[in-house]
């Protein structure tokens, strides 16, 4: 496995197709709380969140773990699409689960970009209203990377 450096949130900034309200806006989602996130205003397919970065990052994984509610599944997309700035994307399953697990998503190949658009395409049975993510992570790797020319 190459190894792998976690990308600094430093400087990120977010926009969503919806916020639940102010304790729940997309910022909350990379704050490194896994007790806060963010969380929709009632949208499940459709729904989205995009990260702009500061700068161009080589990015090669993103992790997410949706929120939690107690002891109730729910609240969890289920397809997304991943959408970059060189124009690539990349589909997703997410596991659903009582206790929220963390979803590896590997980008392969790696991608240059200064954005990420995540975009949900359906939900989990359980779904209830205000899906989110309590946490999102963003990790370049090294090794295989897209070629650039």
């Amino acid at each position: 496995m190459s190894p792998c450096s976690i990308i600094s949130t430093e400087g990120f900034t977010c926009i969503a197709s919806s916020e639940y309200s102010p304790e729940h806006a997309c910022g909350k989602s990379y704050d490194s709380n896994a007790g806060s996130g963010w969380a929709t205003k009632n949208e499940g397919p459709g729904a989205w969140i995009e990260i702009q970065l500061p700068e161009y990052v080589q990015l090669s994984k993103v992790e997410t773990k949706h929120r939690f509610r107690g002891r109730y599944s729910g609240v969890n997309f289920k397809d997304i699409v991943l959408s970059f700035s060189d124009g690539t994307a990349q589909s997703a399953n997410l596991k659903d689960g009582a206790d929220p697990e963390w979803n590896v998503i590997t980008i392969d190949p790696s991608v240059k970009t200064r954005s990420i658009n995540i975009s949900a395409m359906s939900v989990h049975e359980t779904y209830v209203p205000s899906p989110g993510f309590s946490e999102l992570k963003f990790y370049s790797c090294s090794g295989v990377t897209r070629n650039y020319s």
